[in-house]
């Protein structure tokens, strides 16, 4: 299977450990770019954007200091969405709150939502809704 290009955001430094544990232990066909700030996420993915090699996915952390997961989203839908409609932006977060879940279908670019922690189960769902090209959300 090819090897997907896709971005991990989480200020859990534990969290992106276990995360490349999974990858690694479960041979998930992903290479993975893991960020614990937000900022520099934004930042490899306008060097993406510059060289045209550009994410298939991304895994965003809800809850973060400084940038959390919807100011990301929102700057992401403003910045990269329009030129890559087809990379699926996920959240992934430990939080089961309802108004977290309403906020996300609220923005075009986020295309699901996935309570922690990333595993072969949540990869599998994400491939899915990522090979459909669709604009079906997730939760």
């Amino acid at each position: 299977m090819h090897k997907q290009k896709v971005v991990f955001i989480d200020d859990d430094a534990t969290n992106n450990y276990l995360t490349q544990l999974t990858i690694e232990f479960d041979n998930i066909p992903v290479t993975a770019h893991l960020f614990e700030w937000a900022q520099k996420a934004l930042d490899f993915l306008e060097g993406c954007h510059q060289s045209g090699d550009f994410p298939t996915m991304l895994f965003v952390d809800v809850n973060m200091p400084i940038m959390d997961g919807f100011e990301f989203a929102q700057r992401y839908e403003r910045q990269f969405y329009p030129h890559y409609p087809n990379t699926k932006l996920f959240l992934i977060t430990s939080s089961i709150r309802n108004s977290d879940r309403a906020r996300a279908f609220n923005n075009k670019a986020i295309k699901g939502f996935f309570i922690k922690p990333f595993t072969q189960e949540v990869f599998e769902k994400a491939l899915l809704i990522n090979n459909k090209q669709s604009d079906n959300f997730y939760s």
